[in-house]
């Protein structure tokens, strides 16, 4: 047998053996059945006919990637701390889960430190599970490679004294579907356990996806770290009393962020997001009665931030009588002492209506380069746009109405005639807005509305306005401003000659 025949058996011979590997991989992978009634530890626990009971057997086991454990629906385990003992690989999790018919599975820990703990522990999925009590719901730690962490579709509530989800140290990790409430601490903290400089933010790639997050005492979503996503999700009544300090429904602190599609209202004691770093987009959201700001970009650091984008979100305030701070903003800019300042920021095509003398609009201070395009302020006896004098603002073209005679302020109160003479607002105008419903949260325009064609062109990034039957949060939609001849005022673009619906799910509290 010649050379060349020899090579070719060999290579023959090794691709078999390596077939039968990546077909024993997969056989290797398990489904294990744990019934807190019926099952035994002792069983073998494969099969629903021969399950184990109890918490305690997980924690002493080993899994393998592509392993699923399942708890029986409709059944309740306590007592035990749910040490989660082995990894799963990319692309092949280990998953926590539930199996049969009825209620989800519920892992209650009362008494303890954690429910749920994942120690150091990377490609896991836990979904389909209720979580609750426990000092902590979930408690996620760094691992070496900090891999992929997914909770789909629980319910977390209840926990104790600190996070019904809490990430330490670490990222990459996406929460959806999931119902989060009634924590003695944040919904979700994906917190670095000493940030004591901007470098060492450590909570990056976390997503947060069409979740309720609510009630609970500290801050809905904290996260310490860049690249966060948050969509689609409904953030209601977090934060606690003054006497526990500002704490939102969002707040993030670092770089390259998304907020967008989300219901951001009725923050107990502070803004619906609290934002520092660069490189921020937050559009299409509804904000709604915030008790401090609807956003509140603030730094304390001391490197300073830029690029940001606030556009197409809507603005809603009514009825709201009591606020912490003696001037709360729809959008406030500021920054601590000796922290750096922001800018490059822009402000386009949002609309803000308020009912109340404590909605006020947007104010600005220790920021640069920012620019107010195609926006609809319409606030009752309330400050339009303040520009204090460590601010360089650009405002125009856009619709801005209220009853207080002098609604805009630099270094004194203005009349709007003052305020164009001082150079802002050149081609704007002071209308009633031509809103379809405000009584009733809808924005969308009548065909009557001076906000109507009267907008400037912003450029492609952002000409996607709000489609008039957009379903907020969970099903919003978009239309090119360019298809539809000049561009609107405020967040919605008009449709000629289909009268809107109001929009679904914009909630009149």
């Amino acid at each position: 047998m010649n050379t060349n025949r020899l090579t070719y058996v060999a290579q023959t011979v090794i691709l078999n053996i390596l077939s039968v590997f990546v077909i024993s991989s997969t056989v290797w992978a398990a489904t294990y059945y744990v019934d807190a009634t019926k099952g035994n530890d002792a069983n073998p626990g494969i099969s629903e006919s021969a399950t184990w009971k109890t918490i305690a057997k997980i924690n002493v086991s080993t899994f393998n990637p592509g392993d699923q454990i399942l708890f029986k629906r409709g059944e309740i385990w306590s007592g035990t701390i749910l040490n989660v003992p082995s990894d799963g690989k990319n692309g092949s999790h280990i998953t926590l889960g539930a199996y049969g018919n009825g209620d989800k599975p519920i892992l209650d820990g009362t008494g303890l430190s954690k429910t749920i703990y994942l120690n150091g522990r990377s490609f896991i999925t836990i979904s389909n599970l209720e979580i609750k009590k426990g000092d902590h719901g979930i408690f996620i730690t760094s691992s070496a490679t900090s891999g992929q962490i997914n909770i789909i579709n629980c319910e977390i509530h209840d926990s104790g004294d600190h996070n019904n989800i809490s990430i330490k140290n670490r990222g990459n990790v996406i929460i959806e579907d999931c119902t989060i409430y009634n924590s003695g601490g944040s919904g979700i903290s994906a917190y670095t356990s000493s940030l004591s400089d901007w470098s060492g933010r450590k909570g990056n790639n976390v997503k947060v996806l069409g979740n309720t997050i609510y009630n609970n005492s500290g801050t809905g979503f904290l996260v310490h770290g860049d690249n966060a996503v948050v969509r689609n999700n409904e953030f209601y009544r977090n934060g606690g009393s003054d006497s526990s300090g500002l704490k939102h429904n969002i707040y993030i602190v670092g770089d390259n962020a998304i907020v967008e599609k989300n219901i951001l209202r009725d923050a107990v004691y502070g803004d619906g997001i609290r934002f520092e770093g660069s490189d921020l987009v937050v559009r299409y959201n509804l904000f709604q009665h915030n008790r401090k700001h609807d956003m509140g970009i603030w730094n304390d650091f001391p490197e300073s931030h830029s690029n940001l984008t606030i556009s197409y979100n809507l603005f809603i305030h009514r009825n709201y009588a009591e606020t912490p701070v003696s001037l709360p903003m729809v959008i406030n800019i500021d920054k601590a002492s000796g922290a750096g300042s922001f800018s490059d920021v822009k402000i386009y095509n949002n609309s803000v209506y308020g009912e109340n003398d404590n909605a006020n609009g947007f104010a600005f201070q220790n920021c640069s380069n920012v620019t107010v395009r195609n926006n609809i302020i319409n606030l009752k006896d309330a400050l339009l746009i303040a520009i204090l004098p460590t601010a360089s603002v650009t405002s125009d073209y856009n619709i801005l109405k209220s009853e207080e005679s002098k609604p805009f302020s630099t270094s004194k109160y203005a009349t709007f005639s003052q305020w164009q003479g001082d150079g802002y607002d050149g081609h704007s105008t002071e209308n009633e807005p031509g809103f379809t419903d405000p009584n009733n949260n809808n924005l969308t325009l009548r065909s009557i509305s001076p906000a109507v064609g009267a907008g400037v062109n912003l450029g492609q990034a952002c000409d996607d306005g709000l489609h008039p039957n957009s379903n907020l949060p969970n099903s919003v939609s978009t239309l090119d401003q360019d298809n539809y001849g000049a561009w609107e005022i405020g967040a919605y673009v008009y449709q000629s000659g289909n009268p809107p619906a109001a929009p679904k799910n914009l909630r009149l509290q």
